[in-house]
């Protein structure tokens, strides 16, 4: 008997690539980016909403949010600082010029006492209606560290004396002042209590200053940074780091050294515009950025390395230990739960895979949302194709996906879509 011979071919091989929150961190994919979507309990789901707080009492002013523990003030750009609690507002007192910080120091008799510090100079306050100017200066930031209250102006950082946040009063064991080195790093903009230390970041570069209780004996030392210009109003404190923007992109700085966690791309920059620009909350960094041309907030969370967005216009953060404020439409906002803002807006999930030296095509794909999803996908330099995606249901691309990068964005318009995971089904191309 003889065979016909035949040239038989293996099957293609074939593959699925899954996008979920636990693969982002896989090196293929690249530029990830959530805007409008958080994870929670292993799922994408939409990001956080607003509910609306208090209206601001001058709406068209610009304001910039501090929290004094679970009380929220709001700085007018008249001068005005006004006290912000559920549905009312009161007006404590009036300054020629804007404040650019807040913080306050409660004693051991009970009573809190508030420094606000601008470009007017340093106060004092005790409450409503109670003013007392304490230095002239150009003050940008303050601090709580250890015992005392520190504010900068340029490169000269004022303490008060130990335990009592209303006496500045210069002397030799008491209160004071000193000027860090001028060393090319320029002058303060963030003043940060990290661990045992007052870290001092400047316009480029961190130093480091041993202020312990009540020694006097201060020691000022510089710290390696090399990130680039710092950004104002961004250095937060989380967990075991200090996140901060600069010129290299979102930086981490760990006490001794700094890194990069988050380059800096061309999608978005870090606003520079406002003095409450950052907040810690809940584990995570948020930051006012500018998504192309529109204002965001950035979420960092160092337990999902990944950047994403929510797509809410405002021009100040601020954190209280329940609450996560913001300011869009004349009136303060608490950022919580799921659910969009208040607006038009589309949960997406936005990233580039690159599937390596061999050709691939896309043929399907398949989600668990619960809501109706759109998924866009363009090999690089080629042709964007879109399909819907309903709950468990494989849908086949009009037409052949072929190449090995590609950019791809999945995106809803439900306020209920939640998904586990993105299917891709894949067929490697053999010449």
């Amino acid at each position: 008997m003889i065979l016909e011979k035949r040239d038989v071919r293996p099957s293609p091989e074939t593959r699925i690539l899954r996008i979920a929150p636990e693969t982002l961190a896989d090196p293929v994919f690249r530029n990830v980016m959530l805007l409008h979507v958080n994870v929670v309990n292993g799922e994408f789901v939409v990001g956080e909403g607003g509910q609306r707080y208090v209206a601001l009492p001058a709406p068209a002013e610009t304001y910039t949010l501090h929290t004094v523990g679970n009380t929220l003030f709001g700085a007018s750009s008249s001068g005005a600082i006004q006290a912000l609690s559920d549905g009312a507002s009161q007006k404590w007192t009036a300054f020629s010029s804007p404040m650019r910080f807040l913080i306050g120091y409660t004693k051991q008799n009970g009573n809190t006492y508030y420094i606000a510090g601008g470009a007017g100079g340093l106060y004092l306050l005790a409450g409503p209606s109670s003013k007392e100017f304490l230095f002239t200066g150009q003050y940008s930031t303050g601090a709580v560290h250890y015992e005392r209250c520190f504010a900068a102006a340029g490169r000269v950082i004022r303490y008060c004396v130990p335990l009592d946040p209303t006496d500045w009063k210069e002397t030799s064991e008491g209160a004071g002042s000193f000027e860090l080195p001028d060393d090319g790093n320029g002058d303060v903009l963030d003043l940060v209590s990290f661990r045992d230390r007052l870290y001092c970041f400047r316009e480029r570069g961190i130093t480091c200053v041993r202020a312990h209780a009540s020694d006097l004996n201060f020691v000022v030392t510089s710290v390696p940074c090399g990130m680039g210009n710092i950004v104002q109003g961004t250095a937060r404190c989380l967990g075991d780091k200090v996140y901060f923007f600069a010129t290299s992109g979102l930086c981490a700085f760990d006490g001794s050294s700094c890194e990069v966690v988050d380059p800096a791309n061309a999608a978005y920059t870090p606003r520079t515009d406002g003095t409450s620009a950052s907040a810690v909350y809940e584990g995570r960094y948020y930051a006012n950025v500018l998504y192309g041309t529109e204002k965001c907030i950035l979420v960092y969370d160092p337990s999902i390395p990944r950047i994403r967005f929510i797509r809410f216009k405002t021009d100040t953060l601020a954190a209280a230990p329940d609450r996560l404020y913001a300011v869009m439409f004349g009136a303060a906002y608490i950022l919580q739960g799921t659910g969009f803002p208040i607006g038009s807006y589309e949960a997406r999930v936005r990233l580039r895979f690159d599937l390596g030296e061999s050709d691939w095509t896309v043929d399907a794909a398949r989600s668990d949302s619960t809501a109706v999803s759109r998924l866009a996908l363009k090999p690089y330099n080629g042709v964007t194709r879109d399909i819907y995606l309903t709950a468990g249901v494989k849908e086949r691309f009009p037409s052949v996906q072929r190449g090995r990068v590609f950019d791809l964005s999945w995106y809803s318009t439900s306020s209920k879509f939640c998904a586990g995971a993105l299917d891709l089904y894949l067929r490697r191309i053999r010449e």
